[in-house]
């Protein structure tokens, strides 16, 4: 098990710089939130990238004990030495931190897996919607090559689910998300639309005697100017467009994240 980082106090130096502490790693770790990585690890081009960019998977994989511990150098070393790549397993905390790898550091660390058991490359596929302002991708081993664009603009989220776009049949979509007052209605409603709004706005919110309510799961929030409390949902103080969860494109269990684009 890789040793948590030993925190140290000098009693000389308390007593004149009582904030002053003195941070000793062990001698095969670097200092780190929770999970260091060995001196080997943390020599490569990859070591360096997980540590700046995926330390909070490196922490839930050691924090998940030696099943997931023994991951780490598999992915932290296969780009400088192919004996130390290692199958993907399918816990959840390696699934994290490989996914981490694979879409924050993967020109350091590359596949980390042996090129034999990798299986065949998987190209990414990105359709519009038909005119509807929207597009949507997603990652096929029997695509033949990688078509299409699909990137965030103003007023749109794009949406990654779990894995995308390493594991085939994982989607990602970008779709209009703001939110717009029907005047009619006295009703002010943040979502997911299906094509984009020249009345557009960032938030809503209620007259003084309305409410606001937040859908189940995140993804729509109305404020309602005439009334008092919520037909369905939570009440919250206002709606806002950034506040609303990403969508998914499948009900796996699994979840997804917020994404700059979803084309390669």
């Amino acid at each position: 098990m890789r040793v948590p980082v030993l925190v140290v106090a000098s009693a000389s130096l308390v007593a004149s710089l009582a904030a002053c502490v003195l941070f000793v790693p062990g001698p095969e770790e670097t200092t780190g939130s929770t999970c260091g990585l060995t001196s080997d690890e943390r020599g490569t081009a990859c070591g360096t990238c997980l540590a700046s960019k995926c330390q909070s998977a490196l922490d839930l994989c050691c924090a998940e004990g030696r099943t997931c511990e023994s991951v780490i150098p598999a992915v932290a070393l296969c780009e400088d030495d192919e004996e130390k790549c290692a199958a993907a397993g399918d816990g959840a905390a390696e699934r994290g931190l490989r996914a981490c790898a694979s879409g924050s550091c993967a020109d350091a660390c590359g596949d980390g897996v042996p090129a034999k058991d990798s299986g065949p490359p998987l190209e990414v596929v990105c359709e519009n919607g038909s005119g509807l302002g929207r597009c949507f991708c997603r990652a096929l081993s029997d695509a033949g090559s990688s078509s299409g664009t699909c990137v965030s603009r103003s007023y749109y989220r794009c949406c990654a689910e779990e894995g995308y776009p390493t594991v085939a049949g994982k989607a990602c979509a970008c779709l209009p998300r703001y939110c717009l007052r029907d005047r009619a209605a006295r009703s002010c409603t943040c979502s997911y639309f299906e094509s984009s709004s020249g009345d557009a706005t960032s938030s809503c919110s209620a007259a003084s005697s309305g409410v606001c309510c937040e859908l189940e799961g995140g993804r729509e929030c109305t404020c309602y100017d005439d009334l008092d409390r919520c037909p369905s949902g939570t009440e919250v103080s206002s709606c806002t467009e950034s506040g609303l969860a990403c969508l998914k494109e499948s009900e796996d269990g699994g979840t997804a994240k917020s994404v700059a684009r979803c084309s390669p």
